[in-house]
């Protein structure tokens, strides 16, 4: 007779990665990949370089989005009916 295997349960909390490659962080924040990179490059993400891979502090992109969330909203440009026209 073989011996069963049972599911090991951790807890019943979702766990939060605390680091995040830039192919989660994109999704998770709702931008592109190319966003988070100049983001990053702009030092507005913080990241770690962890096993040879460049990864996203979660609580860094969390504040970020904070921020985006306080600023005011954008004002979009009415559409110029002069540029409309047909010549």
């Amino acid at each position: 007779m073989q011996p069963t295997t049972r599911p090991t349960i951790v807890s019943s909390i979702a766990i939060q990665p605390a680091l995040m490659p830039v192919k989660i962080a994109a999704p998770y924040a709702g931008i592109s990949d190319s966003s988070i990179w100049e983001m990053i490059k702009d030092g507005k993400l913080e990241t770690v370089l962890f096993a040879g891979r460049r990864l996203v502090l979660r609580e860094s992109l969390d504040k970020l989005i904070a921020e985006a969330r306080k600023a005011p909203p954008v004002k979009r440009r009415s559409p110029n009916p002069r540029a409309r026209k047909a010549s």
